[in-house]
């Protein structure tokens, strides 16, 4: 019976923290959201996700490296968190002879489609930006393809010390999120298109 009891407790803990977990993130997409609407300039998009994925979803890093068109190197363009700035020295390229060519955030650029880590430390030895994430002591992370005109041009990529933070019902948070993110990005590039096209016809 007293088994039974701890049993149950220890359930009841585990659904609580996951009802936690998963109203941070509702919380991070709502304040995206909110962001995305007020804000139309890219880099400044950029910089507010950032700022809402740690203080509202209580991620501990998050940044967002950015394709430059012609290019194959990942650009970061912001980042927000303790440890970000290690994390974004890190170079990154879509090239296939690149030393950290198998690893998350490549593997989303490539593929188009979210990729999870819950055991950094399972890939630190083979792509450095795993290792310095482990040092700062993040156990997970995911990286968010950011999409324009169905190509992928930038990635968001969030880091938490929790272990296996992102379950099955995050994950789908996080496809929403980097489904809007795109949405707006989408928006940004054609109106800053269609504002030179104007700016040339005058």
């Amino acid at each position: 019976a007293l088994e039974g009891f701890i049993w149950d407790i220890t359930e009841r803990k585990n659904q609580e923290q996951k009802i936690a977990r998963l109203n941070r993130v509702y919380a991070l997409l709502h304040e995206i959201n909110n962001a995305i609407v007020r804000i139309h300039d890219r880099d400044a998009l950029f910089w507010e996700t950032c700022r809402i994925a740690v203080e509202h979803g209580e991620l501990d890093v998050a940044w967002i490296g950015y394709l430059e068109a012609g290019s194959s190197d990942l650009v970061p363009m912001a980042h927000y968190g303790e440890g970000s700035e290690q994390l974004i020295r890190n170079p990154h390229s879509i090239r296939s002879d690149d030393p950290g060519y198998q690893c998350m955030i490549n593997d989303a650029l490539r593929e188009k489609r979210v990729v999870v880590r819950n055991d950094l430390a399972a890939e630190a030895y083979v792509h450095s930006e795993s290792a310095i994430a482990v040092s700062l002591g993040y156990q997970s992370g995911i990286a968010i393809p950011l999409l324009v005109d169905k190509q992928c041009v930038g990635v968001l990529v969030l880091y938490t010390a929790a272990a296996k933070f992102f379950t099955n019902d995050e994950l789908q948070l996080m496809n929403e999120l980097g489904r809007d993110l795109s949405f707006a990005l989408n928006f940004i590039e054609k109106e800053v298109f269609w504002i030179l096209i104007r700016m040339f016809e005058l």
